[in-house]
């Protein structure tokens, strides 16, 4: 095992998404690129397993049903500042975000616009 491998072995990637595809398609390859993945379908699921646990990364789905995905990384902010990264998945465009949510970019390090490649997030969360 090298250090990038160990080194992931402790992140924990929060996914909240309510596409059951889009959630089971992240847990299989962020889980063999060797970090431990957390999942929730509603923004109130993945504000209990945010509080509950220490999160490297969330990927959360602009886009939900029960909470907007901006207030949920909004309301994670306020609790735990900027230690952590938030990657805002979304099927809009990033005009359509800048347009919609100007205040996005305050909660967000960085946006995933569907559909995604593997290898596109791996890079948001490496960078």
């Amino acid at each position: 095992m090298n250090d990038s491998e160990g080194s992931k072995q402790n992140k924990v990637i929060l996914v909240i998404d309510d596409d059951l595809d889009v959630r089971i398609l992240l847990e299989k390859f962020l889980f063999k690129e060797g970090y431990t993945v957390l999942l929730a379908s509603s923004g109130q699921e993945g504000l209990d397993l945010f509080d509950a646990n220490s999160c490297y990364a969330i990927l959360l789905d602009v886009s939900l049903g029960d909470i907007n995905g901006i207030e949920v990384a909004k309301r994670m902010r306020w609790k735990k500042g900027n230690d952590f990264k938030i990657i805002g998945m979304t099927a809009y465009s990033k005009s359509t975000i800048e347009e919609r949510y100007p205040e996005a970019s305050t909660f967000f390090n960085q946006f995933c616009f569907k559909p995604f490649l593997h290898k596109d997030v791996i890079e948001l969360l490496k960078n």
